[in-house]
């Protein structure tokens, strides 16, 4: 089960109509996303490398912030900021891994073809359960897709950031829970 995340939707009013400026409303909307910012990471990367690509999310939206194009009617169900921010996420992880994939290709010419080394608690303990069974039974787009959806992504864009369709980011969902389920109520059997 998900906890809702509280609305942008006022924020968003509030930094369209003038009556606070970008950076208090910046540092609004950080305190609402910065967990699910971290935890989609944290979820791919060791801690540190999670740490510092949260920052250049950040940096990335707040340059973004700066100049952001209101709409003339802001609709309360929207997530521009929410979705903005997963996409974000997306691509400047793909980018990360473009670049460790590069360096580990160049350490490998330099050694001679030898790979150089990679570089409440108890609901916290049970999401990292969840989250180590998830991580067990699904796939990686099943994985992108059911963080994406438990975090509050709208399928829409899911399916535009990963190139299908929003019935197949539904499905994939389903089958994410599925498999999840699976692993967590037989730990033991095979997938």
């Amino acid at each position: 089960m998900t906890v809702p995340l509280a609305s942008e939707h006022p924020i968003l009013l509030a930094r369209a109509s003038g009556e606070v400026s970008a950076d208090v409303s910046f540092e609004q909307l950080y305190d609402l996303y910065q967990r699910p910012v971290y935890a989609w990471l944290s979820l791919r990367l060791p801690a540190s490398d999670a740490d510092d690509l949260a920052q250049d999310v950040w940096t990335i939206f707040y340059r973004r912030w700066q100049a952001w194009r209101f709409p003339a009617e802001l609709v309360p169900e929207a997530k521009p900021v929410l979705s903005f921010l997963y996409r974000t996420c997306h691509l400047t992880l793909s980018a990360f891994r473009r670049m460790q994939e590069r360096d580990r290709a160049g350490d490998l010419d330099q050694a001679g073809g030898v790979a150089a080394p990679a570089g409440t608690w108890q609901r916290d303990l049970e999401v990292r359960q969840c989250l180590s069974a998830a991580r067990e039974a699904c796939s990686a787009d099943e994985l992108e897709i059911l963080v994406g959806k438990l975090i509050g992504v709208s399928a829409r864009t899911i399916a535009r950031t990963l190139g299908m369709t929003e019935s197949a980011v539904d499905h994939g969902y389903r089958r994410a829970i599925a498999k999840t389920r699976a692993v967590l109520v037989n730990p033991g059997a095979p997938q």
